[in-house]
């Protein structure tokens, strides 16, 4: 990596022929003079030159110097070509530059003594040659770039210095070069002098430098901000050859990468001494992300390194002098398809590593069968040719809760022990898995223990790819199927909702505070929109499901013999099922019939209704994994139910109504065996499975006339469920169908209420309309609340 960008040779070239191309420009009336004045604050488009040695050039912020397809600078010191002390270019507005040829925003060709200040724009762009935002031929003095440097050419540098003498170049904006050969920071020797970065620096293209400085005299390069290089061959976030008691010193990020990602041919620190008198830093917040290579330096690391996985063997990192105190870590990379595994490794000649220093695996998310690791050993994380220095315990960590890693010193070498790192089920039960996540990960644990389930092994290595046992639990809880269990309880509320509906219609036709007896001896057809929204909470560790529903019903019901009354009803309904806590849910459409009735019992003022029904709930599930595939289902499930009521009318006056109840319903649910797809080995296969109600009920309605055309109802119920039992389902995964586990629904008691009030109004003697609101519960954890309007004509 040493000397790979050699940007020294092309400037001084460079530099020898600026000259030529200034007195061209000069000849051609491009360049113009600005002998007294200073100030630039409109828009030019022509070279702004000045004798820089007794003026200054202060571009302000409504100012502007665009130049296309003209001359090679933008702003350039003319005459001695120097900045002398106590004058300055200062750009706090726009200079633009743009050709074929080659282009440099701002030129000093001499020295600087005084200062170059950038808090605006600078965008300088070669079509087919070189491009540099502030070059400078020696600094002594100050180049800041505190605004945008934007370099785009086939040599592309932010900032170009050939010589630092004891002056800084220090950038807080933001510098962006591309080309084949790319520099945020370009400097060629560095004597007593400081390049800082506190900004942010991208470097792209073939080959890139974040910071590139070939000699370090005495001097130091700090970088607190941000250095980002990514190409497609070679790249250095900094590099810089050091001599005499030089420092470079990291606490912010560099990140380098090639197309994007990690590689050994991407280095976040390339240094060389040849003195080995200086010394390099990686502070506690600094993190570098790459290779590196450190010779002749002494090294310390109290941040992060992150190797690349393929930095090994021949390419693995190289730090002649490296210590690790207490806060550092020395992530390794590790890829492994579960034949062939590839991890980084640094090669040392000295190593220390203080008490309670880290290693850290890295195991990448490519990787697969990563639990056939288990028993191996990776041999050489860290070697040194003199000596290698544990000062205590080391920790050894890593991003598989299932994997864990065991440091071995062997002679002058660190060996890692792959071990399992826990068990599927105790990292689910750790991470806080309800009782379905873990009926779930019991039945993983028996298929990875039994190893014979080949079609499982992409599930348990990205299983394996999981940081902490909560991910762990998080994960397998996305592979049970608890819309399945929630359908079941939606299921139930529209259920519920609609045997409500149709009691609404029955108790109109009952009673003594209608506008006329008459309707008995007429038929009626009705039509009722409703809507619902409920809620189950989370219970007892169990996900609960919200409950979106809307649908529409109509039917047609008379008097067949005196005080008897038959109806038929049809409702069809939509309903929307999200389940609590995990990204699943349910779509019903739900088909529903019904025969209802009334016959006096006793006496003309005790009548039993009934209703029977029978629904089909045609369901269409979906449940998003961990894996990132979603497992969809498709299956028709059915209910059939029988409500009978018995009523006694009490009259209290002309105007109040009272109809006390005592009701049962019976329900019968049937859930077909189906099979999803879109998940692979993660499908599930549910078997068939029931579930029956049997609710016993006391309640009574109240009837209030507001006048002969309009009154209001009012109902209170209560209910107690003789088969209080939670629902189970059973499941096995597609890819293991001989294991199967499982889960169980919410149980929210035997008591349920219903609270009603509706108001009921004649339009005139053929139809009315009704607008009624029910709230529904069981126990004291799920709640449903219905709005319904119903028209009915007589005839």
């Amino acid at each position: 990596m040493k000397n790979s960008i050699d940007y020294k040779s092309r400037f001084r070239i460079l530099k020898g022929g600026k000259v030529s191309l200034v007195v061209s420009a000069l000849l051609l009336g491009s360049v113009i003079s600005l002998s007294d004045a200073a100030t630039i604050s409109t828009a030019v488009t022509t070279t702004q030159s000045h004798d820089l040695s007794t003026t200054d050039i202060d571009i302000t912020s409504t100012g502007s110097i665009t130049i296309v397809d003209d001359t090679e600078f933008a702003v350039i010191a003319n005459d001695s070509g120097q900045i002398n002390e106590e004058h300055f270019i200062s750009n706090a507005g726009i200079i633009e530059i743009e050709r074929d040829l080659d282009v440099t925003a701002i030129q000093v060709d001499g020295l600087n003594e005084g200062n170059i200040l950038n808090s605006g724009r600078i965008t300088s762009k070669s079509r087919n040659g070189d491009a540099t935002g502030i070059y400078t031929n020696e600094n002594s003095d100050t180049i800041e770039n505190s605004g945008t440097i934007t370099a785009t050419g086939k040599h592309a540098s932010g900032i170009f210095n050939m010589d630092n003498n004891y002056g800084s170049i220090v950038n807080s904006g933001t510098i962006t070069a591309t080309g084949k050969y790319a520099s945020g920071i370009s400097n060629m020797d560095n004597y007593y002098g400081n390049i800082v970065n506190s900004g942010t620096i991208t470097a792209t293209g073939t080959y890139a430098a974040g910071i590139y400085n070939t000699n370090n005299y005495y001097g130091s390069i700090e970088n607190t901000g941000s250095i980002t290089v990514d190409t497609s061959s070679r790249n250095v976030g900094i590099e810089s050859d050091s001599k005499y008691e030089s420092s470079i010193i990291n606490s912010g990020t560099i990140m380098a990468t090639i197309n994007g990602k990690a590689d050994a041919n991407a280095y976040s620190l390339s240094l060389f001494d040849s003195s080995s008198t200086s010394t390099a830093l990686n502070d506690t917040s600094g993190k570098l992300y790459g290779n590196i290579q450190i010779e002749g330096l002494k090294f310390t690391n109290k941040g992060l390194i992150s190797l690349p996985y393929n930095a090994t063997g021949t390419d693995s990192a190289k730090i002649s002098d490296f210590t690790q105190t207490q806060t550092g870590k020395l992530q390794i990379g590790l890829f492994t398809d579960g034949s062939t595994t590839t991890y980084s490794q640094l090669s040392t000649d000295d190593a220390t590593f203080e008490d309670g220093s880290t290693i850290d695996v890295n195991v990448l998310s490519s990787s697969t069968n990563s639990e056939l690791l288990i028993g191996q050993k990776l041999d050489d994380i860290v070697t040194a040719s003199n000596s290698l220095t544990l000062d205590g315990t080391l920790n050894v960590t890593d991003n598989s809760a299932l994997l864990n890693f065991e440091y071995v010193k062997d002679g002058e070498t660190l060996d890692l022990n792959v071990v399992e790192g826990t068990t599927l089920l105790n990292a689910t039960s750790t991470g806080g898995g309800n009782s379905t996540t873990k009926a779930a990960a019991s039945a993983l644990q028996t298929i990875q223990n039994a190893g014979t389930n080949t079609a499982m092994s992409q599930v348990f290595t990205a299983l394996n790819k999981l940081s902490t046992n909560k991910e762990v639990a998080n994960a397998v809880e996305s592979t049970t199927p608890q819309n399945a269990g929630s359908t079941v309880g939606a299921v139930g509320q529209i259920s519920n909702t609609i045997t409500g509906i149709v009691d609404q219609r029955q108790n109109i036709t009952m009673g003594g505070l209608n506008s006329g007896d008459e309707m008995f001896s007429q038929k009626s057809v009705w039509i009722k929109p409703f809507g619902s929204f409920g809620s189950q909470n989370d219970k007892d560790g169990l996900n609960g499901f919200d409950l979106k529903a809307h649908g529409i019903g109509v039917g047609i019901d008379g008097e067949y013999k005196p005080n008897q009354t038959l109806g038929f009803g049809f409702f069809y309904t939509n309903a929307n099922v999200d389940v609590n806590n995990v990204s699943q849910k349910s779509d019903l459409d739900v088909f529903t019939t019904l025969v209802y009735g009334n016959v006096p019992v006793l006496d003309e003022k005790t009548n039993l209704l009934y209703q029977v029904g029978y629904s089909w709930q045609k369901t269409n599930g979906e449940r998003s994994i961990f894996t990132g595939d979603t497992a969809r289902s498709k299956y028709t499930s059915k209910t059939a139910s029988l409500d009978l009521k018995l009523v006694r009318d009490y009259k209290i006056n002309d105007d109040l109504l009272l109809q006390p109840m005592i009701s049962t319903t019976y329900r019968h649910f049937t859930n077909p065996s189906y099979s999803e797809t879109g998940a692979g080995a993660l499908n599930l296969a549910i078997k068939k499975f029931t579930s029956t109600e049997l609710l016993l009920g006391v309640g009574t309605l109240a009837n209030y006339k507001l006048n002969n055309d309009s009154r209001i109802v009012g109902s209170v119920n209560i209910g107690y469920n003789l088969h209080d039992r939670q629902q189970s389902v059973t499941a096995s995964y597609q890819g293991a169908t001989g294991v199967s586990f499982d889960t169980t629904g919410i149980d929210n008691g035997r008591w349920s209420y219903d609270l009603g009030v509706g108001y009921e109004m004649d339009i005139n003697d053929t139809s009315n309309i009704n607008f009624s609101y029910n709230r529904q519960g069981q126990g004291s954890d799920f709640t449903n609340n219905t709005f319904s309007a119903k028209y009915v004509l007589k005839f």
